[in-house]
């Protein structure tokens, strides 16, 4: 249709819309039947049918994602800023296709796009502006049986999966087809696959062990490890994958949609699939993947810095970074001396590094299990508490089924609910505290620390990788206060903060040309392990008069 002022002319302009909700309705004859209905309505009733095409393609229009993010929406789109003019005609074999959304929202839906002064011709009737109460009652008839078929479908797929999930929980019967590459399905069981579990448990023993994705990687084609799934190497997404995967402890969440629209649906299923991962070996990967995450930098493919993202200027919390000077040797200073915030007092790193290995070195398992036994009760507590929110929730159930006030359980139980995950949410994290015990971590870096004496050169950086996770695991924090005392002279003062409550804490004083002159003091707990510059500051004089050291000052 031409468009003058705003106003079509001549014959109405036609544009075809066509929907289907399926892949069989794809690979079937849906599109072209409704084309071929849309061309012939433009020849009987004299419309110019545009070339736009505007279809839906597998769109469901039940809960209107077709209006609302599909073609559906750019065709009002278009209205809507003028590109087709009013007058036009939208061909839509069914009024069902535009909408089955309940009967409320769909009229008005279809009397919003008449208002806008299109015409809604289907093989079921006509729609317009001006059109009177017999077609819009006949248009609510057909949109209610619509709406009413598409609920029943709705009704009739929650039905056979509630049945598949009774199932799965009562007999262990696979829900869906789709289940991870180390199980198979064998007479309507599942069964593991060892060879392809094996390599799994192996990715969660290298991820423990505090070795990066990218490196576990490199180190499973390198040692010739079988990929699982349809890969013929090993690829980091799909070791990522597999490490965040729950289903290695038996867990499924059901989800609806694909790749990125794929979303969760309802509540995950415990011990649906075999497990094969424990949730020590679990929660210590996630753990040391934490702990990854918080050393975030560039290196120049070799670690230099043990302490990334650990060490801070007790003064004013400024991250610590590492540079090296003209003649190439190691240097600390604080980052806001870039920005011009605090001044650029640097201290060489080797000594910082020797004094906190000599923690590590030292440190007794002991003086990690401060919290052990309140994590142990923290866990009791909150399994008890959950207990008594879902006996709560069982009693709601069984008054709703035996015809209570429905509308007041029903609020209680929501309450409940968000209690409840909560409390999961909760107890997940006792759960981790209690696996992914410090001990553990202060061990392997123990054991580190032994071979790297005796490592060739080429094996190191890998083994400094996993130290430097494991230190990430023991400490909070490592404040560090610069004072330099002359152009060859400077002293620094470190106080190490263990996640178990643990501080110690070292004075080193440094001239160049000469070995560093480290003390340190024997681990201590504070009540309150947050630093604060005027703590540091009196921890400072107060190391100073212990070691007959001169006083440290520290700026306010």
């Amino acid at each position: 249709m031409a468009k003058q002022d705003g106003k079509a002319t001549g014959n109405p302009t036609a544009y075809s819309y066509v929907r289907w909700s399926t892949r069989e309705q794809t690979r079937g004859d849906s599109k072209r039947r409704q084309s071929e209905w849309a061309k012939r309505v433009c020849k009987d009733k004299g419309y110019t049918l545009d070339d736009t095409v505007y279809a839906d393609q597998g769109v469901s229009a039940f809960k209107g994602a077709n209006s609302d993010t599909g073609d559906l929406r750019r065709f009002l789109s278009a209205v809507d800023h003028g590109q087709i003019a009013a007058g036009s005609v939208l061909l839509v074999e069914r009024f069902d296709r535009l909408t089955r959304q309940d009967e409320m929202e769909a009229l008005e839906l279809v009397m919003g796009i008449a208002r806008r002064g299109i015409v809604i011709d289907t093989a079921e009737g006509t729609l317009t502006k001006s059109s009177g109460m017999p077609e819009i009652i006949s248009a609510i008839i057909h949109l209610s049986r619509g709406h009413s078929e598409s609920q029943a479908k709705s009704d009739r797929q929650s039905a056979n999966w509630q049945h598949k999930r009774d199932m799965a929980a009562a007999e262990g019967r696979p829900m869906t087809r789709m289940i991870p590459a180390w199980l198979r399905v064998e007479k309507g069981r599942f069964v593991v696959d060892e060879k392809a579990a094996s390599a799994v448990g192996h990715i969660f023993k290298l991820a423990s062990s505090g070795m990066g994705k990218n490196g576990i990687v490199k180190r499973l084609n390198r040692d010739g490890t079988p990929p699982i799934g349809k890969a013929a190497i090993w690829h980091y997404g799909y070791v990522c994958k597999i490490l965040t995967n729950r289903a290695v402890l038996g867990e499924y969440q059901p989800a609806s949609g694909k790749g990125k629209n794929r979303k969760p649906v309802g509540k995950p299923m415990p011990d649906y699939f075999p497990r094969i991962i424990d949730d020590k070996t679990w929660y210590a990967a996630q753990a040391t993947a934490e702990s990854r995450h918080k050393a975030q930098g560039r290196t120049d493919g070799m670690l230099h810095n043990l302490f990334r993202g650990l060490l801070v200027d007790a003064t004013d919390g400024g991250t610590m970074m590492l540079n090296r000077d003209k003649v190439g040797k190691r240097n600390i200073f604080n980052s806001n001396a870039k920005l011009g915030i605090a001044p650029f007092v640097s201290f060489r790193y080797e000594p910082i590094e020797e004094a906190v290995l000599m923690f590590v070195s030292e440190i007794k398992p002991a003086d990690l299990l401060q919290t052990a036994d309140g994590a142990v009760d923290a866990v009791a507590e909150l399994e008890g508490r959950l207990g008594e929110i879902n006996a709560r929730l069982e009693k709601i159930a069984r008054a709703m089924m035996d015809d209570g006030n429905i509308a007041t359980l029903a609020t209680a139980a929501k309450r409940l609910e968000a209690q409840r995950d909560e409390l999961q949410a909760a107890l997940q994290t006792a759960r981790r505290q209690i696996t992914t015990p410090a001990t553990a971590a202060l061990d392997d870096a123990h054991d580190l620390l032994k071979a790297l004496a005796n490592m060739p050169p080429d094996k190191r950086n890998e083994a400094r990788q996993m130290l430097a996770t494991k230190l990430r695991m023991l400490f909070e924090k490592i404040h560090i206060h610069i004072q330099r005392k002359s152009t060859c002279q400077s002293r620094a003062y470190l106080q190490v903060h263990y996640r178990s409550g643990a501080v110690r804490q070292a004075v080193i004083d440094y001239a160049r040309g000469h070995q560093p002159a480290i003390v340190v003091s024997p681990i201590r707990r504070v009540p309150d392990p947050d630093i604060t510059s005027a703590k540091v500051r009196a921890a400072l004089d107060r190391a100073a008069e212990q070691y007959g050291l001169d006083t440290i000052l520290m700026p306010a």
